[in-house]
């Protein structure tokens, strides 16, 4: 959950404009999020009121998520699921519901962009801004971030769209995150300027 003392940690920022159909979202590890009934342990979470506090967050990070990617479908945005070799299939219900991702890319690395075919794939279909949300703010998705900089992409992080073990290292995370690589926004300005965008004609 976002509260006015976590926003100004990372200094929630305005966010850019979404230029259809330049813009795509990208989902990392939602169904690892989705799929918080199994919780491994190489999570660090042995203490059973800190793996209750990260199941409650990755909740809230869920119940975001699915209203962002209803609204990224009905104004015509990328929607791209990247996943690792250990993804679960069966927790994909939780997060994207009824819509299906545009692209679906199993990956190899932390990184979204640990191969390059999801690099040449988003710059064949003419993307050059990302919304970044997922699992984890300070693991995988702070890697694509940091790569998707590296590579010219405008990154946009949604805040209470993404989770770490701990809110210390998620608020870590976006503070470094906002001050090298990319925006940091928060899902009601993201919900907010999708529902006045129309999907483009290209």
């Amino acid at each position: 959950m976002v509260g006015p003392d976590l926003a100004r940690i990372w200094r929630a920022q305005p966010l850019p404009p979404i230029l259809q159909p330049h813009t795509a979202l990208l989902v990392i590890d939602g169904d690892q999020l989705g799929a918080i009934d199994h919780i491994p342990p190489s999570y660090g979470l042995d203490v059973e009121e800190d793996r209750i506090a990260f199941a409650v967050r990755c909740d809230a990070a869920v119940d975001v998520l699915q209203k962002i990617v209803v609204a990224c479908r009905s104004a015509g945005i990328m929607i791209v699921d990247s996943r690792s070799s250990d993804g679960r299939q069966d927790a994909d219900i939780r997060v994207m519901g009824d819509v299906s991702p545009d692209l679906r890319l199993v990956r190899s690395g932390a990184s979204f962009f640990a191969s390059e075919l999801g690099d040449q794939i988003l710059r064949n279909v003419g993307i050059d801004t990302l919304f970044v949300a997922g699992l984890h703010s300070d693991g995988a998705v702070a890697s694509t971030v940091r790569d998707a900089a590296d590579r010219g992409y405008r990154t946009v992080v949604i805040a209470d769209a993404c989770v770490a073990t701990s809110e210390d290292l998620h608020d870590h995370s976006l503070s470094m995150l906002r001050l090298w690589y990319a925006h940091i926004s928060v899902s009601v300005d993201l919900l907010a300027a999708l529902a006045v965008a129309k999907p483009s004609a290209a």
